[in-house]
């Protein structure tokens, strides 16, 4: 990722495909860690719909970044987008539709690898309970929790 407003575009494109309240204190929390210079790389995979609407701002601004994703291929989550960081020795998995926050030791096997051509979320997904795991709640205890894991 070469700069804030790529950040943002990527974002921006779950944001949009997304249309509800949950994704935008995403969106803001991310871009934030990534405005303060914390996130070293970042990928999306996109469902369906999302790729659409990529396109779309594409046509739009003939900005390539909208062209710069991967898919996400779940068949049981087919709404659900991804965002995958690595924020130093660190992978994060974060997505959309109800998926819950996953933070990974870069070197586990079970991290995602970035920019691949494809994503599936449920193979990603670790089990529910898992510590590496928080699910989102409206008065932002997600990010407390990021925060602890991430920037220590």
């Amino acid at each position: 990722m070469v700069g804030g407003q790529s950040m943002d575009a990527l974002l921006s494109i779950i944001t949009k495909s997304t249309a509800n309240h949950m994704w935008p204190p995403r969106h803001g929390f991310w871009k934030g860690l990534y405005d303060k210079g914390l996130i070293d790389e970042a990928w999306v995979a996109l469902s369906p719909g999302a790729i659409d609407d990529a396109e779309k701002m594409f046509k739009a601004t003939g900005d390539p970044v909208y062209t710069m994703t991967s898919k996400q291929t779940a068949k049981s989550r087919k709404d659900t987008c991804l965002l995958i960081m690595r924020i130093g020795s660190y992978t994060v998995l974060e997505g959309s539709h109800s998926y819950r926050l996953h933070v990974f030791l870069s070197a586990d096997p079970a991290a995602p690898e970035l920019y691949q051509d494809e994503y599936d979320a449920e193979a990603l997904t670790l089990e529910v309970g898992h510590p590496n795991t928080c699910t989102h709640d409206a008065y932002g205890g997600w990010m407390r929790w990021a925060e602890q894991r991430l920037l220590r």
